[in-house]
Parts: C-alpha cells; structure tokens; sequence
C-alpha cells in the first residue's frame, strides 16, 4: 500500500513540475539577451582577430613552426582524474 501511495505521489509532482514551465520573457530581457550574444560575439571575433595578427607579424618559419606545433598531442594529467564509470560501478565498497 505504501509503495502504489509513493508511486502516485511521484506521478502527481511530475504532473505539477510541468505546470510552473515561465511565461515569455519580457522585452527587457530579450533586449539584454541580445546585447549579452552580441558582446560574446564581438570578444569571439577580436580573439580571433589577435590570434591572426599575432601569426602574421612572425616570421615565415616561425609561423610554419606554430601551424606544426598546433597539431600536436594534448598532454592530460592523467593523476588527477576519476577512474573509469564502470571500474567505479563494480569496485568493492570500502566501510
């Protein structure tokens, strides 16, 4: 009896949590929406605007050298990560 009354609490939040989806924004907030886009677009554009300058004031085998070295591998520190989901799933429990 406890679990059908939990499962039916469940299924009624579930039904109530769809009920508080917002209305529309407002135009204030579409305003600073499209002014927020339009400043990460404009810091995008001059990122990449230094990136090329910086590579067209070297020389040409300074610039042949960064293209080659863009390639390269990426060093991860392998000591600070998690182990793998499934050896975390199965490994035995420490009390």
């Amino acid at each position: 009896m406890k679990k059908l009354l939990l499962v039916f609490i469940l299924l009624l939040t579930q039904l109530f949590s769809f009920a508080q989806d917002g209305g529309s924004p407002t135009k204030k907030q579409k305003k600073a929406e499209a002014k927020k886009e339009q400043l990460a677009k404009n810091a995008k554009n001059s990122k990449l605007k230094g990136i090329k300058r910086h590579e067209e004031i070297q020389d040409k085998a300074t610039r042949k050298r960064m293209r080659k070295h863009k390639k390269g591998p990426i060093h991860v520190d392998a000591y600070d990560r998690r182990p793998f989901f499934i050896k975390r799933w199965f490994r035995k429990k420490e009390h």
